[in-house]
């Protein structure tokens, strides 16, 4: 069986992976990125991740080099002619998806699947950019790329059931997990972290918990591989502030005002080298800089009251748009608390913590929370029972 032909746009840290598990996966990629010094820093971490692979036993010397000779780059769009399924993995801004997209219908098989991974913007306003929505899908994939097997697989109303139940079946092939959400801001799992991690911003810049407290809290009472503030930077926080910025257009949530500052002066997590932490020798650190973010904000805004540091602050915000999720329709709910297991490598999904507290346990926390720290804990329970209601569904 020949394998199969996919093509990559963009070389930064998502693109970079997707291409290197395509190839490991037996596909036949193409990587495309302008910029000369990309394709030999793309080429250089790909032998050093699969020589990591082979010494780890994950693959052999046959695997490493025969994927090696599976991955290939270009400047212009010189081998797209006969790709299969192309994927965009360029910077979150709508005009350059767009511009990316109408590239690959005119360099693409009329057939060939064209799917986004974009992470803040719809499927549904990159595919209005398109000439043949039919064929557009959206890829989530999750950093890092090697270890998170869970893709959302994004379809709109325009897009062709044999096009989507390709994507599906690449995902497959691909040796990964798909996951068919609905088309909405933030899709399922990062709608459910983002507001997760804009409360760590909150509780840091309110002065009841460093970074470094907040996530050990975390990984320790809920077993998350990682905690909100290291997922922040691992995520990107250009990437998660646009995503908090579409969220705050649909949700009416403004984004945490340290993050505005921090991305406004370049860091933006691990690919900086710092954002919520420094990363000068490769592991997070305290950093005493973002002390001094902080300092500029209070500047701005005032000091605020000290507050009260609590897991339930991070945990509540995820499971209220778990509920959300499930009354909107966005994935069942064995497909969301999945999908936080597969994505943060919690024991437990959000859903599945709330049926432990049980009905009236778990709105007397969010009573609690709400009358302590504001109304953003508050979940808006006569719309969320209606919605479930109406898909036989209950909130308890």
């Amino acid at each position: 069986m020949a394998p199969m032909r996919a093509g990559v746009v963009g070389a930064g840290t998502m693109g970079a992976g997707i291409a290197e598990v395509l190839a490991l996966a037996g596909c036949d990629v193409v990587l495309q990125s302008r910029r000369p010094e990309a394709h030999e820093r793309f080429h250089a971490a790909l032998a050093l991740q699969y020589e990591r692979g082979m010494k780890r036993g994950r693959i052999s010397a046959a695997e490493r080099d025969a994927a090696l000779a599976r991955a290939r780059t270009t400047a212009s769009f010189e081998g797209f002619g006969d790709r299969e399924i192309v994927i965009e993995a360029v910077v979150e801004e709508a005009s350059v998806k767009a511009d990316v997209l109408r590239t690959l219908e005119r360099v693409c098989p009329r057939d060939a699947v064209i799917a986004s991974t974009t992470s803040s913007l719809t499927i549904g306003e990159l595919a209005d950019a398109a000439a043949r929505p039919e064929r557009v899908v959206g890829l989530h994939f999750f950093n890092p790329v090697r270890f998170v097997r869970l893709v959302e697989v994004i379809s709109t109303p325009m897009t062709a059931p044999a096009h989507l139940a390709a994507a599906m079946l690449f995902v497959t092939l691909i040796r990964r997990m798909p996951l068919r959400v609905r088309d909405s801001v933030g899709f399922l799992v990062n709608r459910l972290l983002i507001p997760a991690a804009a409360e760590g911003c909150r509780i840091y810049t309110e002065h009841a918990a460093t970074p470094a407290e907040i996530d050990a809290a975390c990984v320790r009472w809920w077993g998350m591989l990682i905690g909100p503030c290291a997922m922040l930077d691992m995520v990107g926080l250009d990437v998660a502030l646009a995503i908090a910025r579409n969220c705050e257009r649909t949700f009416g949530s403004a984004p945490p005002p340290i993050l505005e500052r921090c991305v406004a002066a370049g860091r933006l997590g691990r690919k900086s080298g710092s954002g919520i932490y420094s990363y000068a020798s490769g592991r997070p650190e305290s950093d005493p800089a973002l002390d001094a973010i902080r300092e500029a904000v209070e500047r701005v805004t005032g000091v605020p009251r000290t507050s009260r540091f609590t897991v339930e602050r991070l945990i509540v915000p995820m499971v209220n748009e778990a509920i959300a999720c499930l009354a909107e329709g966005i994935a069942s709910e064995q497909e969301i608390d999945l999908a936080m297991c597969e994505t943060i490598g919690v024991p437990h999904g959000p859903l599945a913590y709330r049926r432990r507290l049980g009905r009236d346990g778990y709105f007397a926390l969010v009573d609690a929370l709400t009358a302590e720290f504001g109304e953003r804990f508050a979940l808006r329970r006569d719309l969320v029972a209606e919605q479930l209601a109406e898909r036989g569904l209950a909130v308890a």
